[in-house]
């Protein structure tokens, strides 16, 4: 899969990191992301792989690293929307990440609503420029909107 994930490879956390202890998250988080772009697919990850990601750095998913879970999702999210269409394959996908990364249904739901804002914009933006709006435009727009 890779795109939208990245393999990165840890450089280490750094004095700042040590000091405030937050080496071991972002130690899982680079895991997991890891693990996200080894797959094929979104949904060849499982919940199992996760905990034990989390487990091996002694992290919390549930409570802890909220604004980077959050992200992954955001990434993902974007990266499926390039095509301005989410296909039933990609909205399980999401489904599928929502639960991989612990995240509620309301942070998902804010993050969604903000790039859908976003994307929204761009494609406004973007028939403005061109001064047409064909049918699958018009479509598209009326699924985001709504």
């Amino acid at each position: 899969m890779a795109e939208p994930f990245e393999s990165r490879i840890s450089t280490g956390a750094g004095l700042l990191g040590r000091v405030t202890g937050r080496r071991p998250q972002a130690a899982a988080l680079r895991e997991l992301e890891g693990l996200l772009a080894s797959a094929d697919c979104v949904g060849e990850v499982t919940p199992d792989g996760v905990r034990a990601v989390a487990a091996r750095h002694g992290v919390d998913l549930e409570t802890k690293c909220r604004t980077p879970r959050r992200n992954l999702y955001r990434r993902f999210l974007e990266h499926c929307l390039l095509d301005f269409c989410l296909t039933d394959q990609e909205l399980e996908e999401l489904e599928h990440l929502r639960e991989l990364l612990c995240l509620e249904k309301e942070d998902a739901a804010a993050v969604q609503d903000q790039v859908a804002r976003e994307v929204y914009g761009a494609a406004v933006e973007e028939v403005l420029r061109d001064y047409r709006l064909d049918d699958e435009e018009a479509a598209f727009l009326r699924r985001l909107r709504e």
